[in-house]
């Protein structure tokens, strides 16, 4: 049972870390920075549910993100139709799958 727990908990953690790298990677390449981005590697550790942490962030680049979002969205919207399938890369994230869905990840509970 510890192992299965163990093997659950670090895919998690990895999932976790890669999706907050795949975030900010994203952010980066719209120039948008979010100074507190972070896993709540406490909350999980507790609850077995890792938390990403948005943080606080100056109104200026909120307002750069919705922009981002809205004109992804138009794109979305404009380029595929309902009865088109859509990419793997737009039904599940901008970017591919991070290689440590393979590997396991340190953290400050691993």
């Amino acid at each position: 049972m510890g192992s299965t727990l163990s093997r659950v908990t670090a895919e998690q953690r990895c999932e976790a870390a890669s999706v907050v790298e795949d975030l900010i990677s994203v952010l980066a390449l719209g120039g948008v920075k979010l100074p507190s981005v972070e896993v709540d590697w406490e909350h999980g550790r507790l609850t077995g549910c890792y938390l990403v942490q948005l943080g606080s962030a100056r109104t200026l680049e909120l307002l750069r993100i919705v922009d981002l979002l809205r004109k992804g969205l138009r794109y979305e919207r404009l380029t595929y139709d309902d009865r088109t399938p859509r990419p793997p890369a737009l039904v599940g994230g901008l970017l591919p799958p991070s290689p440590c869905r393979t590997q396991e990840v340190s953290s400050p509970d691993a």
